[in-house]
């Protein structure tokens, strides 16, 4: 059998539309069908600059002098304010919404370890503060 032009470009073709047609996300929120893929955004570990521990499991960082994220905690964060420092493991430079990374913190002469489970980029500390609120009393109390 020999292969043509034709053949060729329609295979060529195939060949470049195929794997793009599995990676296609989701539909956008508006459009009324499926759910829309979660965003995943992340921060550099190494850059914290501040922390909030906040109502229920969540805790507002500052990364360098403009990145603001909330972040939502395996637990609730009562013991973080109590905390003077806190630390990504050292195997994560860069932390996301989905890697369950190990935040350390220290406090009066103890150490503590939450799994970060979800990292949502903020406008601001009043903004995190707002919807770390609005989350805790929506969740049915025991």
């Amino acid at each position: 059998m020999r292969a043509t032009w034709c053949t060729i470009g329609l295979l060529s073709a195939l060949a470049l539309v195929l794997p793009g047609l599995g990676c296609r996300s989701a539909a956008p929120s508006g459009a009324g069908h499926g759910t829309p893929a979660a965003e995943v955004t992340c921060f550099n570990a190494r850059n914290i600059t501040s922390f909030v521990p906040l109502a229920g499991p969540y805790l507002y960082i500052q990364v360098g002098n403009h990145e603001h994220y909330l972040l939502t905690l395996d637990r609730p964060s009562k013991r973080l304010e109590l905390a003077y420092h806190i630390e990504i493991s050292r195997n994560f430079d860069r932390v996301c919404s989905d890697s369950r990374a190990p935040l350390t913190y220290h406090y009066q002469g103890h150490v503590g370890v939450y799994d970060i489970i979800g990292v949502e980029s903020v406008k601001d500390r009043a903004a995190a503060e707002a919807l770390a609120n609005k989350r805790t009393q929506q969740q049915p109390q025991p």
